[in-house]
């Protein structure tokens, strides 16, 4: 039975890692849904399922990447605000 077919803008707001986006994929594949991207020519074909593979793969790593551009921001924070307090207060 098909149940129809779930539309998204982009597919790496679906899933931000390479192992939830299979668990998803398959969990559609079970419903009888096809995942439609309303910005990405991705279909059903060795090539679509291939470019769906790579874009998955990237969202994981911008993601990853992100969180750690985070953490080292945070890191960094507390000698930026003492260089500014120093610096506009003479302390």
């Amino acid at each position: 039975m098909t149940a129809g077919m779930l539309i998204s803008h982009k597919l790496d707001r679906l899933a931000r890692n390479r192992a939830d986006d299979v668990e998803i994929n398959r969990a559609f594949e079970d419903a009888g849904v096809r995942l439609v991207s309303t910005s990405e020519s991705i279909d059903q074909t060795p090539g679509g399922m291939l470019l769906h593979g790579i874009m998955s793969s990237i969202a994981e790593f911008y993601s990853r990447n992100l969180a750690n551009e985070v953490i080292k921001g945070w890191a960094r924070k507390p000698e930026t605000v003492a260089h500014w307090v120093r610096r506009h207060w003479g302390i």
